[in-house]
């Protein structure tokens, strides 16, 4: 009987080592995982995370970064499903909150990307709350209510000057608002910090903006200037006739 619990024990000890090491190896593909998506490589961060969720099913870290990575790879129907599950298992997981926030924008579901964001708004402790107003923002001018998104994205780039994506949305938001000084001197400004993001936008509506102010020159400068930087992008064409109609 002595020697059948001893080797009871034994398997007992030997399955919770087992645990203990796919956890470790969840933790390493993980890390690997995270400097890959930090580089860019989002297919082979995919892998990785993919490897560690097998390994340990039950880790809110490791499916809010597949989460990202299958957000950064286009799926946000697979991102919503990860960062749901990793809420599922800490429901006081703000960053997680934040990033189902802001893949809710991008599936156009406003709304319920305001009220996941606003959660997540609550969280005193969250290290970065100038991304979660920067997302209630950009939600608030997708539906057109530009004296909310402006109050948040000022409140952001109170916490954080410099704010690529903010500082974009911020301009826009003024010259919806026909702020157009303002929208212009905002637009500027995100040219000069999303130079490394590539954001083709703040060029083109700081072209309008100085069009509506009646600077014709300042307007052909930004439109030459977008397109040089981005020759085929989304606000190629429609530069292109602006600028036929200024010169």
């Amino acid at each position: 009987m002595r020697i059948l619990f001893i080797f009871c024990g034994l398997i007992l000890a030997s399955c919770a080592t087992n645990k203990v090491d796919q956890k470790q190896r969840a933790l390493l593909h993980l890390q690997i995982g995270t400097g890959h998506l930090t580089k860019g490589n989002y297919p082979e961060a995919l892998a990785e995370f993919l490897t560690a969720d097998k390994l340990d099913t039950m880790n809110p870290g490791i499916k809010n970064q597949l989460g990202l990575a299958y957000f950064f790879r286009g799926r946000m129907d697979l991102a919503e499903s990860a960062f749901r599950k990793a809420l599922e298992i800490n429901p006081k997981f703000t960053e997680a909150r934040n990033n189902l926030g802001r893949t809710l924008i991008e599936l156009r579901q406003y709304r319920a990307a305001i009220q996941e964001l606003q959660l997540a708004a609550q969280d005193l402790v969250y290290p970065e709350p100038e991304k979660t107003l920067a997302n209630l923002g950009i939600a608030h001018f997708y539906l057109s209510e530009y004296s909310l998104a402006e109050k948040n994205f000022l409140d952001s780039l109170k916490l954080r000057r410099q704010n690529c994506l903010a500082s974009s949305f911020y301009g826009r938001t003024l010259y919806e608002l026909s702020a157009f000084e303002k929208a212009a001197e905002a637009l500027d400004q995100a040219i000069d910090q999303c130079k490394r993001a590539k954001i083709e936008e703040p060029y083109y509506f700081s072209a309008l903006s100085y069009m509506k102010l009646g600077q014709r020159e300042q307007a052909v400068a930004r439109l030459e200037q977008g397109l040089s930087t981005f020759p085929e992008g989304q606000y190629a064409a429609k530069s292109r006739s602006m600028l036929e109609l200024l010169k």
